[in-house]
């Protein structure tokens, strides 16, 4: 079984003041993307994502639902998710 794993992704909807990106949400499901391309492309079974998930107790809506559409884009069953602080 190969497993791919990740940690400290701190999804939020409100863009940090260090970066520059006009939409801050769709540079955050890119990165997701690319986090699957990486588990698609090297064969891996599982992703297993070790915490802190989202930046803060409270996440924006739109935040929410672009993590819950990129991740329903890996295999059924194939994503862990072990919850942070």
């Amino acid at each position: 079984m190969k497993i791919l794993i990740t940690a400290d992704w701190h999804v939020r909807g409100e863009r940090p003041l260090c970066r520059l990106d006009e939409d801050w949400i769709e540079s955050q499901r890119k990165t997701i993307s690319e986090i699957r391309s990486v588990f698609e492309n090297n064969g891996c079974d599982q992703i297993w994502i070790l915490g802190d998930v989202f930046d803060a107790p409270r996440c924006a809506t739109a935040a929410v639902n672009m993590l819950i559409g990129e991740l329903k884009k890996f295999p059924f069953d194939s994503v862990k998710i072990l919850c942070g602080n």
